[in-house]
């Protein structure tokens, strides 16, 4: 009876449960249309649901994902901060993370989430602020809980509120040379004051100094409702589990009436029509961007998308192109173009260009060439077809969908969940839904020289114009000049140009999207059987078929190995960089067209040869596969393409002396790792020497003698494989580059008693940088677990550490590296503070109290189980998708020497690593003792303010020189 009664009560409390959980929410209809068709997606299942609150959520189940997460939005971003407290939003989204009445402990929650395997983040836009995590299935229910409690009752401690505003600092300081960056704040200075746009949103010391705790929980409290959240969670859970899960752990968020904040009013000014912005840029850039401001409706065509199908046409890079027209006078370099939503009314559509030397110095006529495309296209409209070919891609990249890092996402479901309604997300925000002329003719009514906003980036000696005016938040230089009255009546009576064209039906839209065999499609991931096709003195090929995956893509990979292209000789680089770029400006006209039907090609140079890569749909593979290769080995240059290329070479070169300080430490660590390696600095010195005449002599020799490696992987047979085999052999066989001839790469081994070392070097770039580097010349399987754990479990710490208590900088990270069989520690930190020695002697005490602390506070055996077990889940899954495998496959080719059970190694190393071993490594690995150390400290600029450097004194003399002394003065009491 009592048996009875307490499986009665057991029933009544589940029911009950039930029954709650089921009023908590109600379903949200799906009205999607398109079924997703991939094979790897075939268990998935989907649910929508609004809570009670208001909350409306987009759950994902599919039992197969590799890690789960969500990823909240939230309708309030910086166009709400108050006038008196520019950039609130974005520091209240910082604040979040540091604690919560729940999780008080102000880094339990990210430890939480690196520990598992995952990574966190956060984002501010204009109307939006947006959180996400990702983490291992079985600890995704103990993070959401966490990841809940921040729209609950966050603490905003006050001695939390103080420390963060130093990183909020060090966020705005890292900007300040960013181009993109300064030219973005020189556009928001020139719209209108009342404008939210026109506000300062990142925030720094200066205008959040005088934020409190009960400044944050008051603005947390006006605009954080549930109502106007929207939740995305990815989870290998049940949809049934995971809906009552969700809705238990969100439903008693706060809701209030607070509606979402709307502007209608315009932003760009109107007396800037017939005028240039000139900014003076800190790196050689050269680039011109037209901006315009359309009409509200404009942001919320979600069906018709009309900027789509003009960017489209704006954008195209194939024959008979805007850009192939500015090309062919050697005026621009590349071209981009698209709709920007900068708030939620706010719509602007753009087109930037990167221009040549003569591009800047004629950049009237590149003006006058995109006014005369938008001409063309009021006059003739946009044909159906183009919207059908739009249309047709975006279903076939929506339906056959691969899977993607989760992270990535849900960061990008981050820009778009506000803005379509949850019925049809995220069908239409994917796929372009129904084709309007008269909206996209309206829109083009608006893409006038009139209306447009001029921006012009490039050096003074190029522009001719010195800059007369300066932004306030990032110090930018910039002037502002009229547009010439003849080029004013020109625009007012434009006639489309002839050489300029709409482009013509595209031959590459795929057709074929079958299998080439189904039944190879297994249900367990595992990395598919790799076959050898040919092994002789001149090349080497493998084919593997998609046995997992089930999508018509293909990923191919082409090593071709010369003695003309080396690490060791910085000309040699340049050559081979200059050659690239020539190759791909000779293929874009035949490219492009695949690109925007979905197959892209890459070329690169690597340290001992040059890399082809070509992934995408199957069909037509093989079709651009023989045109690259074609296009590679007889390219025949001229003096004046050359030069365009050379130039934008050196430009690269040159700009790394003006990259972010910690770039460039990098550079430097890479120069001394590595027997040969040339430098940035050694490039841009060599690009001097590099002749038209020595160029051509370099490319006469360049596949002389050839060593190749191919992968052909993907869908497709392996008689397909073997004539593309055959294609490549004939393409590049000429003479033999013998493997003994080859030159490998060498990598540094620190001695282990003369250490450890330092290099210190200066730079003019804003901010200093520290990196340490800690080398094991010992290798094996069980050792390179060993290094990942303990790096995974140090990453959190250390980040504490230096950047959330210390607040040494923004940019805080530490992770490990193997390279050629050697293990490297790395721990870096770029700041706009402190000194970089000062930086390294942090680094050793944290590593040296961190090693304390092992076995005990940290890294203890439940850490230990839990990081290995999530590092052994992401070693059964190193691929996502066909691409990411096909690069997987082609690392193992040419880093490992063809060990296609190279993974399965490294799973078996980290399985037998026990926790006694990995104490014993972790201190060996990072003890004092261990000399072999060498740290790349970069002396930059930072503002007198914020510095604090220890001086030598050379003597005591100095000391008394330099002071004053005083006597006490006497104080007399009433």
């Amino acid at each position: 009876m009592r048996l009875k009664l307490l499986i009665l009560m057991a029933l009544i409390i589940c029911t009950f449960h039930l029954h709650l959980s089921a009023a908590q929410y109600e379903t949200i209809p799906e009205k999607g249309k398109l079924p997703i068709l991939t094979a790897a997606f075939k268990d998935q299942k989907t649910a929508k649901i609004r809570l009670s609150n208001g909350l409306e959520a987009y759950l994902i189940s599919n039992p197969d994902l590799n890690l789960s997460g969500a990823m909240m939005s939230v309708n309030a971003g910086s166009w709400e901060d108050p006038q008196e407290y520019p950039g609130l939003a974005h520091f209240l989204e910082h604040m979040l993370f540091m604690g919560t009445r729940a999780y008080p402990d102000e880094s339990e929650y990210s430890r939480f989430i690196s520990e598992n395997g995952g990574q966190t983040n956060a984002f501010t836009s204009s109307n939006t602020t947006n959180y996400l995590f990702t983490i291992q299935n079985n600890a995704f229910k103990e993070a959401f809980k966490r990841f809940s409690s921040f729209f609950k009752e966050p603490l905003f401690n006050p001695s939390g509120v103080s420390r963060e505003l130093k990183a909020i600092d060090q966020e705005y300081a890292k900007n300040l040379e960013n181009d993109s960056i300064r030219q973005y704040y020189v556009l928001k200075a020139l719209t209108d004051p009342k404008h939210p746009f026109h506000q300062f949103n990142i925030g720094n010391s200066k205008t959040l100094d005088k934020v409190s705790q009960s400044t944050l929980r008051k603005w947390y409290q006006d605009h954080y409702s549930a109502h106007l959240m929207r939740l995305i969670v990815y989870s290998s859970l049940p949809i049934d589990e995971l809906k009552t899960f969700v809705a238990d752990q969100l439903s008693d968020i706060p809701s209030h009436d607070k509606a979402p904040y709307v502007n209608n009013q315009p932003s760009f000014p109107k007396n800037l029509s017939g005028e240039v912005v000139y900014i003076d840029p800190i790196k050689e850039t050269q680039k011109l961007t037209i901006f315009w401001e359309l009409p509200p409706k404009f942001a919320h065509l979600i069906d018709s998308k009309p900027e789509e199908l003009i960017a489209y046409i704006l954008g195209y890079e194939g024959d008979k192109s805007l850009l192939a027209n500015l090309k062919k006078d050697k005026l621009a370099e590349s071209l981009s173009s698209g709709g920007m939503k900068a708030g939620d009314n706010l719509f602007i559509l753009y087109v930037q260009i990167d221009l040549t030397n003569s591009g800047v110095v004629d950049v009237d006529k590149v003006m006058t060439r995109v006014f005369q495309t938008i001409e063309q296209m009021r006059r003739e409209g946009i044909p159906p077809y183009i919207f059908e070919e739009v249309q047709t891609m975006q279903r076939l990249q929506y339906q056959y969908q691969s899977r993607e890092d989760e992270f990535y996402t849900l960061l990008m479901h981050g820009y778009t969940i506000q803005d379509e309604k949850m019925e049809t997300y995220p069908e239409k925000t994917k796929v372009i839904q129904i084709f309007d002329p008269e909206a996209v003719q309206e829109m083009l009514s608006y893409l006038t020289p009139e209306h447009a906003l001029l921006f012009v980036m490039a050096p003074q000696r190029l522009t001719g114009v010195k800059p007369t005016l300066q932004e306030k938040w990032m110090g930018v230089s910039y002037a502002i000049k009229p547009v010439s009255p003849d080029l004013s009546r020109k625009w007012k009576h434009l006639e489309p140009h002839q050489e300029i064209a709409i482009p013509l039906h595209n031959p590459f839209i795929p057709t074929n999207l079958e299998l080439v065999d189904t039944s190879l499609i297994q249900d367990t991931y595992q990395i598919p059987e790799v076959k050898i096709l040919s092994d002789d003195s001149a090349s080497k090929f493998y084919f593997a078929q998609d046995n997992y995956f089930g999508v018509p893509k293909i990923s191919w990979s082409l090593l071709i190995k010369t003695p003309q292209v080396t690490q060791d000789d910085p000309l040699k680089a340049v050559f081979t960089d200059i050659y690239i770029k020539y190759v791909k400006d000779v293929l874009d006209k035949f490219s492009y067209p695949a690109k925007m039907a979905g197959l892209d090609y890459e070329i690169e140079r690597k340290n001992n040869g040059i890399q082809v890569t070509l992934n995408g749909y199957s069909e037509n593979g093989q079709f651009l596969w023989e045109e690259i290769l074609q296009q590679m080995v007889t390219l025949n240059a001229t003096p004046e393409k050359y030069k365009i290329y050379k130039e934008s070479v050196s430009r690269e070169y040159h700009n790394h002396a003006k990259a972010s300080p910690l770039e460039q430490s990098i550079d430097i660590l890479k120069s001394l790792m590595y027997e040969d390696y040339a430098t940035n600095k050694e490039k841009a010195s060599a690009s001097g020497k590099a002749s038209f005449k020595k160029f051509n002599e370099w490319l006469r020799q360049l596949y002389l003698n050839t060593y190749t490696e191919g992968m052909f992987y993907g869908n497709l047979s392996e008689s397909q494989a073997r004539e593309a085999m055959e294609l490549t052999k004939k393409s590049f066989y000429n003479g033999v580059y013998p493997q003994s001839e080859q030159k490998l790469d060498k990598v540094i081994v620190l001695p282990e008693t003369q250490g450890p070392f330092y290099l210190e070097l200066h730079t003019k770039a804003q901010g200093n940088a520290a990196l340490l580097m800690i080398e094991n010349t010992r290798f094996s399987f069980k050792e390179r677990a060993a290094q990942q754990i303990l790096m995974t479990a140090i990453k959190q710490p250390f980040f504490e550490e230096l950047r959330t208590k210390q607040q040494t900088g923004y940019i805080v990270d530490s992770f490990a590296q193997e390279i050629e069989k050697k293990l490297f520690n790395l721990f870096v930190v770029q700041s706009n503070s402190h000194d970089p020695q000062d930086l390294l002697y942090r680094f050793e005490t944290f590593i040296e109290n961190y090693l304390q602390e092992i076995g005990k506070a940290e890294l203890t055996e439940e850490q230990f189980e839990t990081i290995k077990q999530a590092l052994l889940q992401n070693l059964e899954q190193p691929a996502n998708n066909i691409k990411e495998m096909g690069k997987l496959l082609a690392e193992l080719m040419v880093k490992h020497d063809g060990d296609f059970l190279w993974m399965d190694k490294r799973k078996k190393g980290m399985q037998s690593l026990t926790y006694s071993e990995m104490l014993q490594l972790s201190r060996e690995m990072l003890g004092r003792q261990n000399k072999q150390r060498l740290a790349i400290l970069l002396d930059g600029e930072i503002p007198d303010t914020q510095a604090f450097t220890y001086h030598r004194a050379r003597n005591r003399c100095m000391i008394k020189k330099t002071s004053k002394y005083e006597a006490s003065t006497l104080i007399h009491s009433d």
